[in-house]
């Protein structure tokens, strides 16, 4: 089985395979996941394969090449996460397998044994428990899927231990492409940055950024439209999550502001939930950024902004 939805969040290995109970919607027993990430460690691909319907461990190499084959259909994936679950059989011989095959496309590969709660790496051998419920990553994919989370949840999974603080001053020009950099998945240094959070304080340049001029927030600019086209508003939403965790307190509200307006504005490709979670954490780290606070109060009424 393979999910084509795109899940755009970025992870580390642990986190992805903790949280695929929750993308998948099933308790993982005797089963095998594969999971394709690209330049960036984005997730492009999920699949899983049942493994007391397929026929040995050859079948299981060939079904492992014809996943990575839909991935690349999707993206021109650097990594592949195989990972077995609780299996009945030798845990060990069909991890191999999997990663033997995947190997043979050129793709970097890691695999990974879990049983209960332990995971295992098996190219090191280390074990250690998976993250819980609570882990940011795990949290975001519960929202994506549906599953119910706690406010504190949701507001937990947007925090970041960041220390950048703005720059002194900002050439516009710069800033702008640092932006577009950042809405396209792209990796800003923290010097760029610090540029960019000091160019959005002007009002003017973040309204333009945002909005087509004189429609308001509910019609998003043509930017922002045509980069969505390309990478997915969810991308866009969670880079600037990102950028905001990356700021030091009290000056990440501009980023994830943004996020939230973007998320409601998307049709519907964010989880209404992303919105108002963004906007809650935006006025949690500075209660004086008006624009979270009328944002999210114009939407719980249900009015344009």
């Amino acid at each position: 089985m393979t999910d084509n939805k795109p899940n755009v969040l970025t992870v580390a290995a642990a986190s992805l395979i903790a949280a695929q109970p929750a993308m998948f919607g099933v308790t993982l027993e005797n089963v095998v996941t594969l999971a394709g990430v690209e330049g960036g460690n984005v997730l492009v691909g999920t699949a899983r394969l049942d493994l007391a319907k397929l026929d040995g461990i050859d079948q299981l190499a060939e079904m492992t090449l014809s996943t990575i084959d839909v991935f690349r259909t999707r993206a021109d994936i650097h990594r592949l996460i195989v990972t077995v679950w609780n299996a009945a059989g030798d845990s060990d011989a069909q991890a191999e397998a999997m990663r033997e095959a995947a190997l043979t496309t050129g793709v970097d590969t890691g695999a990974f044994i879990v049983t209960g709660n332990e995971l295992r790496d098996c190219a090191t051998g280390k074990t250690g428990q998976l993250p819980g419920t609570d882990d940011p990553f795990v949290v975001r994919a519960r929202v994506q899927t549906g599953a119910p989370v706690t406010p504190d949840e949701l507001r937990a999974a947007w925090t970041g231990h960041g220390s950048i603080t703005p720059a002194e001053s900002a050439n516009r020009v710069d800033a702008v492409a640092t932006f577009l950099l950042l809405i396209a998945g792209k990796n800003a240094a923290d010097v760029e940055l610090a540029e960019l959070a000091t160019a959005l304080q002007d009002k003017t340049l973040r309204d333009t950024l945002l909005a087509e001029s004189g429609k308001g927030f509910a019609s998003l600019s043509s930017t922002l439209v045509e980069v969505a086209g390309q990478v997915g508003y969810p991308v866009i939403v969670d880079e600037l999550r990102k950028a905001g965790a990356r700021m030091a307190p009290g000056h990440r509200a501009v980023f994830w502001t943004m996020a939230g307006i973007i998320a409601h504005s998307s049709g519907n490709t964010v989880p209404a939930a992303i919105t108002q979670t963004a906007l809650s954490a935006a006025h949690a780290d500075d209660p004086t950024y008006s624009l979270a606070a009328l944002a999210s109060r114009a939407i719980s009424l249900g009015l344009s902004f």
